[in-house]
């Protein structure tokens, strides 16, 4: 799918055993004003095999049920993707982390990449070139 753009979204409630949100093979990607509440030992979303994407806020529970993680940004095809950018997340009671970047393929890549602005731990397993990652806040739990 191209040039997708969701904006002002809210998910109520969720739980199981699958993301509320999963966005998948997908390029022109430009997301706006996420609310999720609820809870699973999943992320709460999640972006696979995705390029040239914007996710601009992202905001996770205000109370103490928790996912896993808050966005997990996931490879998992052998291709080469650029150009993405992740900022003002706030995913403060993530059990692991509040973005997630994995990688499962044998050969696919990451390029040119910005997560700053957030209040999340960041956890970068891809290591791509042309990454910035910076400007990310961590709030310790209570």
């Amino acid at each position: 799918m191209f040039n997708l753009t969701l904006e002002n979204v809210r998910v109520i409630h969720h739980s199981g055993g699958q993301p509320a949100v999963h966005i998948d093979n997908c390029s022109n990607v430009f997301t706006r004003d996420f609310i999720i509440t609820g809870k699973g030992n999943n992320s709460a979303v999640l972006i696979e095999n995705t390029g040239d994407i914007v996710i601009d806020g992202l905001t996770l529970n205000k109370g103490t049920e928790s996912f896993a993680n808050g966005l997990t940004y996931l490879i998992s095809k052998d291709i080469a993707l650029t150009n993405l950018r992740i900022q003002n997340v706030a995913a403060p009671n993530a059990q692991n982390a509040g973005v997630v970047l994995n990688n499962t393929s044998q050969s696919g890549t990451l390029s040119g990449y910005t997560i700053t602005g957030n209040t999340a731990t960041v956890s970068d397993n891809i290591k791509g070139k042309h990454a910035g990652i910076s400007g990310n806040f961590t709030i310790a739990p209570n």
